[in-house]
């Protein structure tokens, strides 16, 4: 039976038998053309070495190349249909259901141009140096994260796959995750837009005036203290959109306002939601145990050199800040020193308050019902007593990432100065 092959360069040769191409009208009674002739016509015309279109036009394939050998054309484009967008159901996307533009992703979901363009990019394709998923366009690998410039190079028509790319929204807010990351870092660069001797490494990583050793680059401790901040913030939650990671930034960076909090109901607008969140932070850490211990962690804290705040050198960027505060970085665990200090604060705490000894008379008297209560209650004092106000006095949060590395991306005057402010805040 007679048929015809179209040569395709995802699908490969595809044979279509003549009796399964209907009849199709080629030139309508009026005398204009169908899409059938005109589209193969125009082709011919303006010499078009590639038709790329979408699977659905797969079944007009055969016409379109029995077209171009009754017009006598001995050397056919070559072909290559893509497979079809899917919604997280598994439907295809049509302008009617499931669209979404350009504009939409840019203004509604604040997606970057770069980002957008990756992701698409990935839809149906996968470039050669990038790890294998267990279907294709799927899974979060760092070698998907592509630029302008690296998609152009490694695109190849050769690497689009046969079967069909679902759109998931999930995948598109992780890419642009790594975008921010990567403008971020580009900005703080030394020479970037965003470094400069007034920068983090300036003030410090807490807003505290912190020196910068001779010989040291402010800007390049400004730089790799942005970068720390986002491995830290990496480490415990996923940020996608720049209004996220820089909420998520900001109490990592800048001292928290813990003052705003009385200021609460005059206040408006994003400065009603940053008071009420930090409210809310000191509501599910503070206990009646918080000012005392903090108030002993931070005699602790201030007998302690720099180098007992360092940050892990396992983190990008740790060697670089450390050495803007004249210290090397931790092996292992940051501030493995500081850390170890807030342990046995809360086991001296604990230690004294069992022997009716604990400082600033904050234990009931022996024999009291409330005080062997609350010895009771101590002999087991969990470190989460000092760790929870712990870190609303540091960040004005009740959680976030690891304590350890908060504490040593801000650094020791930080930490101080923000622990007698919340202090001050909490009397």
């Amino acid at each position: 039976m007679a048929s015809t092959t179209v040569r395709d360069t995802v699908l490969g040769s595809v044979v279509f038998s003549h009796s399964a191409v209907d009849d199709c009208v080629l030139l309508k009674s009026d005398g204009w053309p169908t899409y059938h002739l005109a589209s193969v016509v125009d082709d011919v015309t303006m010499k078009i070495s590639d038709v790329i279109r979408g699977q659905e036009w797969l079944a007009s394939a055969p016409k379109h190349a029995l077209v171009y050998a009754g017009l006598g054309v001995q050397r056919l484009p070559r072909f290559t249909h893509l497979p079809l967008l899917l919604g997280a159901d598994r439907r295809k996307l049509s302008k009617r259901r499931g669209d979404a533009s350009v504009r939409s992703a840019r203004d509604a979901l604040a997606v970057s141009p770069e980002a957008l363009l990756n992701f698409v990019a990935f839809l149906g394709w996968t470039p050669p140096t990038a790890a294998a998923h267990s279907a294709p366009g799927e899974g979060n690998a760092e070698d998907d994260v592509l630029s302008v410039a690296e998609l152009a190079e490694q695109f190849a028509l050769t690497g689009v796959h046969r079967s069909n790319a679902v759109v998931d929204r999930r995948r598109l807010d992780w890419m642009q995750g790594r975008h921010v990351r990567r403008a971020l870092q580009a900005a703080w660069t030394p020479g970037g837009q965003g470094a400069s001797g007034q920068g983090a490494g300036g003030q410090g990583a807490g807003g505290d005036a912190a020196a910068v050793p001779p010989g040291v680059s402010a800007a390049k401790v400004a730089s790799e203290t942005m970068i720390a901040a986002v491995s830290v913030l990496d480490s415990h939650e996923r940020a996608d959109t720049p209004l996220e990671l820089g909420a998520l930034l900001q109490p990592l960076l800048f001292a928290p306002d813990l003052t705003a909090v009385a200021a609460m109901p005059a206040a408006g607008g994003s400065a009603a939601v940053n008071a009420l969140a930090t409210a809310e932070a000191r509501v599910a850490a503070w206990n009646e145990d918080a000012a005392p211990l903090l108030q002993l962690l931070l005699a602790e804290w201030e007998a302690l050199p720099e180098a007992a705040f360092s940050l892990s050198a396992a983190l990008p960027g740790a060697a670089e800040v450390m050495a803007g505060r004249g210290c090397a970085a931790a092996e292992g665990g940051s501030a493995p020193q500081a850390m170890a200090a807030v342990k046995a604060t809360v086991k001296a705490f604990a230690k004294a308050a069992a022997s009716d000894a604990a400082p600033d008379g904050q234990v009931p008297a022996a024999g009291s019902s409330a005080g062997e209560a609350r010895k009771a209650k101590r002999k087991k004092l969990p470190a989460s007593r000092l760790m929870l106000p712990l870190r609303w006095a540091l960040t004005g949060q009740s959680v976030g990432p690891a304590l350890g590395d908060v504490v040593g991306l801000l650094g020791r005057e930080a930490c101080l100065a923000r622990l007698r402010a919340a202090l001050q805040a909490a009397a």
